[in-house]
């Protein structure tokens, strides 16, 4: 009976102005545990965060496996997915792409297909609608990527990034649902231009380690202005983290999880920005994490 066990990092994506096309991993990893049964059934047991928010069936790793079943026209007669899980869901740290992700490798592996990193990449993407999460979870570090049609453009940065990076969580009521209706459907030429005329010198900052230096030019004019309104306190929040010694706050993902870049004083930056939330009534989840350089570990057994 075949199994795999695979394991991908949390990822911070949209930071700054670079939106939809740089991912940042961190060690805050996920496992997923693909088996074969000996039955015809599919089961999903979810354990960890947020284990009960998805139903069985329509959990995302099971999902992008059936994908992958479909577009090859085989599947297994019955498997089992084991999920255990820390990186809390529909946060803004990257879960859903980690899921799509494994099950696309897990499909894989049930069937010997054998898919090269590019295949993967590219069915994970075509599953998601965008390649820059699942290509940082997946290669580790810090990545650039785009999903052009059928393929996915990538490039791993060499970055020196040093310092850990503190992520937290608000617990922000119906954040989720509130998201499709704030989100703007047109933006200014002006804010456009702004935000992708600065991507270029902050990829070279985070190869050359030297964010700090290019702080000024992390703003984005596109997302945050929208997504801000929707987080209690969060221009209270980004003060305290940079009084603290924070040099970069911002939003990850589509939030509300928030992210600061600092070179020291992490745990102060942390209890800076929670001190903030409470001010405003609003409970938070912290992790101070370093850069995951390793990304995907795939574990492969076979049993009698």
């Amino acid at each position: 009976m075949k199994r795999v066990r695979i394991t991908l990092p949390a990822v911070v994506t949209d930071f700054g102005p670079a939106l939809q096309s740089l991912g940042i991993a961190l060690k805050l990893r996920t496992s997923l545990e693909f088996s074969e049964r000996n039955d015809d059934q599919l089961h999903v047991v979810a354990g960890g965060v947020d284990a009960d928010l998805y139903p069985e069936l329509e959990h995302p790793a099971l999902l992008a496996c059936i994908r992958v079943f479909q577009r090859y026209e085989r599947a297994p007669k019955g498997f089992q997915v084991k999920v255990e899980n820390p990186i809390p869901l529909m946060s803004g740290l990257g879960a859903e792409a980690a899921f799509t992700v494994a099950g696309v490798i897990g499909a894989s592996n049930l069937l010997d297909l054998n898919l090269s990193r590019d295949r993967i990449l590219n069915e994970a993407a075509q599953i998601m609608g965008r390649a820059d999460g699942i290509t940082a979870s997946m290669i580790g570090g810090v990545a650039t990527a785009i999903l052009l049609e059928d393929r996915v453009l990538y490039r791993q940065i060499s970055s020196s990034l040093s310092g850990d990076v503190v992520v937290i969580l608000p617990d922000v009521k119906q954040y989720n649902k509130r998201i499709s209706r704030a989100l703007p459907r047109l933006v200014s030429y002006e804010d456009t231009l702004l935000n992708l005329s600065r991507v270029p010198a902050v990829l070279d900052a985070f190869q050359r380690d030297q964010l700090a230096s290019v702080a000024s030019l992390l703003e984005d004019r596109v997302k945050v202005p929208t997504l801000q309104k929707i987080i209690p306190g969060y221009d209270e929040v980004v003060q305290s983290a940079r009084q603290a010694g924070a040099f970069a706050v911002g939003i990850s993902g589509l939030g509300p999880a928030m992210v600061a870049f600092a070179q020291s004083n992490h745990v102060m930056i942390a209890e800076a920005m929670q001190a903030a939330f409470l001010q405003q009534e609003v409970p938070s989840r912290v992790w101070i994490l370093p850069l995951d350089r390793q990304g995907v570990v795939i574990t492969m057994t076979q049993s009698a």
